[in-house]
């Protein structure tokens, strides 16, 4: 009988959860989500602060919020509040 070793998968530390979900959801939020998605990912992003993930979560944060102003000036060109 041969005995395989056992593959150890790498150990994904606190916090990294919400920091790559910060992330994610800033990237989409840049591309295709709306508004309301980029709330949620500010908020994972500001949790994700206190953990280990620090440096992705504010990567995240910063991709949310510049996703948030970017979907304010849009909405407010559509509506005709705003023209530049």
């Amino acid at each position: 009988m041969t005995s395989y070793p056992s593959q150890q998968s790498p150990e994904l530390k606190p916090g990294y959860g919400l920091a790559v979900t910060s992330l994610t959801i800033g990237i989409l939020c840049l591309i295709i989500l709306g508004f309301l998605f980029s709330i949620v990912g500010i908020v994972c992003g500001v949790l994700s602060l206190k953990t280990e993930g620090r440096d992705v979560g504010i990567a995240g944060l910063v991709a949310c919020i510049i996703a948030t102003i970017y979907r304010v000036i849009q909405t407010l060109m559509i509506h005709g509040m705003l023209s530049l």
